[in-house]
């Protein structure tokens, strides 16, 4: 790196960072989910009804007296066994958020996901790419470069690569231990390397705003030793100098022996400030205050020369009007990056740049707006490389009053960020972040013909009016493509799979179903409606025309899958007991027989089909199974305990619970593939579930990757891993 340039590091809490991916899987655990899976079931003679709105009654066999009421004596709620059957292997990544960068020569170096990223910028108006490393154990938050080693925070881990040659870094030894448990896949771990020394800093979530820092110590880089730790509190700036570390927060600034981080040479009193920034030049330490909200912001410009008595020259009144996100400095200028409240999809982004000529009398900043979200940069000279929702952006700074955009480095894969995935045979969707400013969201449809090999073909649906407003998973439904979007669902109509088309809301009824998301036997579709359950025929997809109307009684859908003779529906009635006209009840179950699916006739129920007060969210059927994951509150009336439902139907009149299990998290979205049903926690990460005995289901192998979505074919899982960008994992037993 250049030696006129000191590398500052400012952490943000992950639950700042991660506020808008938190909201997200909150709306994403409301939102109860259907899958469909074909069986063949004995058949029943139906009973039809006509009308344009119908309560059926029971089939002959199913007099209302005999209808299945669940125990009075609940089953108890057994624990899953965990029996490590089932590996997961990735076997392909495409796209990631461009989350760090650094710069050395010409030589940038990315991070791209989970994958270190070399790239040539000798001539910045044709940036060319050089290597990527193999999918790393975690999203890449940080790298540094220092005499030919390229130090790469992912995950838990600090990597050490060999970058002699560019073109084929080399991985010589890695460390781990930097995050808590709760950190599977993202933490935020920074490095600042100097010398024979790393120090790493990193938020430790779960506990405030705390900050472990340690000192590696790198004189042999392929045995990497932590040599020291040090707790902080509150959001800290860290760079190092000579042989002095400098750690502003807490309101004040320490100056450490960068060999003993037990010996503080001085301590100088600060504002207080939601976080601070520093750098530092020659003999010259400069310091931001960044109040955010609460007042004017301050730059506090220190002499240093001695760091046992640090003097001030000049302290400045500034309003940048942003979080202040990252700090740089050559020799007569400094470098400021605000960004909105928010991680790296925050925007607006602007650099504040300041004429530090004269350090006593540093002048008024230039305001820079680089038309894009930027995330994080690194300045060596005159060029000025910063990670952005465009991928990779290069500025010439040798006139700072008139910076200018030299070039781009877009995501190799076409897209970045993937917030959901469904698939339709060779096909799969996916909904990314558009790499422009303001930022969209875009539909985009991808080449499943090599099944480990994802191809972009080009095509791209523009949902950001749509998806601005939190939506919750991709379902492929005959032919429409459901968005579920706070309680009510957006269909897109995919009859032409390359070419997918947003429906109106007045075609066909295209915007009028609300979640949960619509189950399909062969050209009728069937979904919640006012009134109760919906029968749609789409046997003209151009065309759809609402047949009729079941009533539910009062209830509302929460669930819905189909087999390829019954449908099974899920619905509860809320309730209060101050309320005597409503009554308090959990889940209900209905099986309808659709052996003449435009007229579904009820043949069983269960009612209730989970304990008060306890609502499914999600549910599934395999074989003559039907597994409802159910949330219920627990104490403080947080929503905390999840529950597993088995309950028999291979006597559709008469479903029968047998069995309920305690699941690890909130099974926000199961699928059923075989004798295994796949789930996505809330919690994270995806776990596989034995059931070939359902009365005896165990936990078969879990893969910890944070994901929002995930759809399967055969052998592979295809997972949305949002800033870690798609995933194709291969499962085997």
């Amino acid at each position: 790196m250049n030696s006129h340039v000191s590398r500052t590091v400012i952490i943000f809490p992950l639950a700042f960072v991660m506020m808008a991916l938190i909201a997200a899987l909150v709306l994403t655990a409301c939102v109860p989910l259907a899958s469909t899976t074909a069986q063949p079931t004995p058949a029943i003679q139906p009973t039809v009804t006509e009308g344009a709105t119908s309560t059926p009654e029971p089939a002959a066999d199913l007099p209302t007296s005999e209808r299945a009421v669940s125990s009075a004596t609940p089953l108890p709620v057994l624990p899953l066994p965990v029996r490590e059957e089932v590996t997961f292997t990735v076997a392909g990544q495409l796209g990631g958020t461009f989350n760090a960068v650094d710069l050395d020569g010409n030589i940038v170096y990315l991070g791209v996901g989970p994958r270190l990223v070399t790239v040539d910028i000798g001539d910045p108006s044709a940036p060319r790419y050089l290597w990527q490393s193999d999918v790393l154990p975690g999203v890449v938050y940080d790298v540094a470069v220092q005499a030919g080693l390229a130090y790469v925070a992912a995950g838990h881990d600090l990597h050490i690569y060999d970058i002699s040659d560019p073109a084929n870094p080399v991985r010589i030894s890695s460390l781990s231990g930097f995050a808590g448990p709760e950190q599977i896949f993202f933490a935020e771990i920074d490095i600042i390397p100097f010398g024979d020394a790393v120090y790493t800093i990193n938020f430790v979530s779960g506990n405030g705003n705390f900050q472990s820092l340690k000192a590696i110590e790198v004189s042999d880089p392929t045995q990497p030793t932590v040599v020291g730790t040090r707790d902080l509190s509150g959001i800290a700036g860290i760079t190092v100098s000579g042989d002095v570390l400098y750690i502003a927060n807490e309101g004040k600034l320490q100056l450490l022996d960068a060999a003993n981080l037990d010996e503080i040479f001085s301590e100088i009193e600060l504002s207080s400030a939601w976080s601070y920034s520093v750098t530092v030049l020659g003999d010259v330490a400069y310091v931001v205050e960044n109040q955010l909200f609460e007042g004017p912001d301050s730059l506090l410009v220190l002499d240093v020369s001695d760091p046992g008595q640090p003097k001030e020259i000049i302290t400045k009144k500034m309003d940048i009007e942003h979080t202040i996100r990252g700090v740089a400095a050559t020799n007569e200028t400094l470098f400021l990056m605000g960004q909105s409240w928010g991680g790296h999809s925050a925007c607006p982004t602007s650099l504040y740049v300041f004429d530090i000529t004269d350090p006593a009398s540093p002048q008024d900043p230039a305001k820079f707006d680089p038309q894009s979200c930027l995330n994080r940069f690194a300045l060596v000279g005159d060029t000025l490389v910063a990670t952005s929702d465009r991928g990779l952006q290069i500025f010439d700074v040798s006139d700072p009053a008139n910076i200018a955009l030299a070039g781009e480095f877009a995501p190799p894969a076409g897209f970045s960020h993937v917030g959901a995935i469904a698939l339709n045979q060779d096909v799969a969707y996916i909904i990314s972040e558009d790499p422009t400013y303001p930022k969209t969201a875009l539909l985009r449809v991808l080449d499943l013909t090599e099944p480990a090999a994802p191809r972009w073909t080009g095509e791209a649906l523009d949902l950001s009016s749509q998806y601005d407003e939190g939506a919750a998973g991709l379902y492929v439904r005959g032919n429409r493509l459901f968005l579920p979007i706070q309680g009510a669902l957006r269909a897109i109509d995919i009859s032409r799979p390359l070419s997918p088309r947003l429906l109106t809301r007045e075609e066909g009824g295209a915007g009028s179903y609300s979640v949960p998301v619509p189950a399909v036997v062969g050209n009728v579709l069937y979904a919640q409606v006012d009134g109760g359950l919906g029968i749609v025929d789409m046997s003209d997809p151009a065309n759809p025309v609402p047949v009729k109307t079941i009533s539910t009684e009062g209830s509302w859908v929460t669930g819905l899958s189909a087999t390829d003779r019954f449908l099974v529906v899920f619905s509860s009635k809320d309730g209060s007991p101050q309320d005597p006209g409503i009554q308090l009840q959990g889940s209900r179950l209905q099986i309808f027989d659709v052996s003449d699916p435009l007229t579904p006739v009820e043949v069983g129920r269960l009612e209730p089909a989970v304990d008060l007060p306890e609502q499914v969210w999600d549910v599934t059927v395999a074989g003559d199974t039907v597994y409802a994951a159910s949330v219920g509150a627990g104490e403080e009336n947080e929503y905390n305990e999840y529950t597993l439902y088995a309950l028999d139907i291979s006597d559709p009149s008469h479903p029968v619970e047998i069995g309920r299990f305690e699941l690890p998290g909130n099974a926000t979205r199961m699928v059923a593939a075989g004798d295994t049903i796949y789930m996505r926690l809330s919690e994270g990460g995806i776990w596989a579930l034995n059931v070939r005995d359902r009365s005896h289901p165990y936990l078969s192998g879990h893969f910890p990757l944070p994901i929002s979505d995930f759809g399967i074919d055969g052998d592979l899982l295809y997972l949305a891993a949002g800033d870690a960008g798609l995933y194709i994992v291969q499962v085997e037993e």
